[in-house]
């Protein structure tokens, strides 16, 4: 097997596992306590450049830190997928695709 074959196999198999995901959430979690005792799950989080904040409660916790960690899997694979593209990119003899140009 070539070195582009064995690439592309990386690449095709880090795409599989992005369909794969279930649901994403973007954030962090933590356990606050009010000044008389009371504990609750907050979740805090920017998007479109707007932070934002939301109250967790107790039985979701399980559910939202598994998005949590889906968003942080899908952020590592796409590092993956961008690092292997590029080694693609810089193999000798590369064939172009319809539409793409050579930078």
């Amino acid at each position: 097997m070539t070195e582009r074959q064995k690439i592309e196999d990386r690449i095709q198999a880090i795409k599989q596992e992005i369909s794969a995901l279930g649901t994403m959430r973007k954030g962090s979690l933590s356990k606050q306590k009010r000044a008389w005792g009371k504990s609750y799950w907050h979740l805090s989080y920017y998007h479109r450049g707007k932070g934002h904040t939301a109250y967790i409660c107790e039985e979701d916790i399980e559910r939202v830190r598994e998005e949590l960690e889906n968003y942080r899997r899908f952020q590592e694979l796409c590092r993956m997928l961008i690092d292997y593209s590029l080694e693609a990119a810089c193999l000798p003899g590369r064939q172009l695709n319809r539409g793409e140009s050579r930078l």
